[in-house]
């Protein structure tokens, strides 16, 4: 059992991990600690393989998402891997074979993003606060009447006007870079800065000049001005004769200051913005009487064909009217037709006889012993409607009928009149 335990030993050799803090894009080189002629070697990132080398190949193999981004020393065994992500952190082991003997080295990388520049702001109650952005971040305190321990947490001393001629520092920490910034207790108690200054021109084409802060102080600069300047927000008044001129309004209080320029020519520009504006106003006001017009046109005309159509409904109506009133009101009559083809003659008179003439005559129509319509001319008996609203196609029907029958008639008499003779 001893003998055993020694073989293993002498073929695996591990290296004890430890871990490496690297900022967010960066790089590092992992180690292998390793002596003598590499026969064969591959780096793992959390068990996935990244890189391999084996001394019998030509080239090194680099893997997945660390293609392009690595390079493996193979006299060393050590690798270095640039362009660092948060997923790049975990446990990366080596596996190298010198001489028969296997070594595996193993190291834990986290990577964290860096700490950005610290800002030191004083709070409403003269308390100071410290702040930056980055992983795992450490503040601490230093200044005046502060322990020796220091004083830790982004919230700082709180101040007093006794002593606002000290100066503070906060310190950012992080396991991979560190920002101080240093704040004087007197800004904690000055006036607000002077906001960015803005010049506008007057009705009257005098100038004036805008800003936001304490105890603000405006002097003027430019042609014609006292060569004491002019003072306060009212600058100077001027004319389109100095349109070309160029004016500097400055705003001054015990912390900060702005300035500002302004063209002259551009207090007259509004004139011609003006002029447009009226055109487009009168342009605008134009279209809307267009559409008005034609609105109103377009109901004209609506109106008039509603009334044409009323008007020609209505005479269609007399006409129709008229057309029936050709067939007065009768009593019900029986017509009975033989099957079979038959031509005949119809006129506008009811009572009148056929003329005869081919103008006269209607299509022929088959008659067939079936059940009579309103939609078909096709009928063995028919009935003739005593209203005066008979449909057009019954009023055809109605005319064929008594035609045919006063043609009936009519034979019957002649040859009554053949047989008596």
């Amino acid at each position: 059992m001893r003998t055993i335990f020694c073989i293993i030993f002498s073929l695996f050799y591990g290296a004890s991990s430890k871990t490496i803090n690297v900022a967010t894009n960066g790089k590092v080189t992992l180690q292998s600690h390793v002596e003598g002629e590499i026969e064969n070697i591959v780096w793992m990132h959390d068990g996935d393989k990244m890189v391999d080398w084996d001394n019998k190949a030509v080239n090194i193999r680099e893997y997945f998402k660390f293609k392009g981004r690595i390079k493996l020393d193979v006299k060393t065994g050590d690798v270095t891997f640039i362009r660092l992500t948060k997923d790049d952190s975990g446990l990366y082991e080596a596996v190298v074979i010198i001489q028969g003997r296997i070594i595996s080295i193993k190291h834990r990388v986290k990577v964290t993003d860096p700490v950005t520049e610290a800002k030191v702001t004083c709070l409403s109650n003269a308390t100071l606060h410290c702040e930056a952005e980055g992983d795992s971040l450490d503040y601490s305190w230093f200044g005046p009447g502060l322990q020796t321990a220091e004083m830790r947490g982004q919230t700082g001393p709180q101040i007093s006007k006794e002593n606002q001629d000290s100066v503070y520092t906060c310190v950012v920490n992080n396991p991979v870079s560190h920002s101080s910034v240093t704040y004087h207790a007197s800004g904690c108690f000055a006036s607000d800065p002077v906001t960015e200054a803005k010049v506008i021109c007057l009705s009257n084409a005098t100038l004036h000049c805008e800003a936001e802060g304490d105890s603000l102080d405006y002097s003027w600069s430019g042609p014609g001005l006292q060569t004491a300047e002019m003072r306060g927000q009212t600058g100077p008044q001027i004319s389109k004769e100095n349109q070309d001129s160029v004016y500097t309004c400055v705003v001054n209080n015990t912390v900060s200051h702005s300035s500002v320029t302004y063209h002259v020519r551009d207090c007259f520009a509004s004139d011609a913005g003006d002029h447009q504006l009226i055109l487009r106003v009168v342009s605008a006001v134009i279209g809307v009487i267009g559409v008005i017009c034609i609105g109103a046109a377009g109901l004209v005309y609506y109106c008039y064909k509603i009334n044409s159509r009323g008007q020609k409904h209505t005479g269609n109506e007399n006409k129709r009217e008229t057309t029936e009133k050709i067939i007065p009101n009768q009593k019900e009559e029986t017509v009975v037709l033989l099957p079979g083809r038959h031509q005949a003659s119809f006129w506008n008179s009811v009572d009148g006889e056929p003329t005869g003439g081919d103008q006269d005559k209607i299509n022929r129509i088959t008659v067939s012993q079936a059940t009579p319509t309103e939609a078909t001319y096709t009928c063995d008996g028919f009935s003739v409607p005593e209203a005066a609203t008979t449909l057009r196609s019954n009023i055809h029907m109605s005319r064929y009928n008594k035609a045919f029958l006063l043609r009936q008639k009519r034979n019957k008499e002649d040859q009554e009149k053949a047989t008596s003779t």
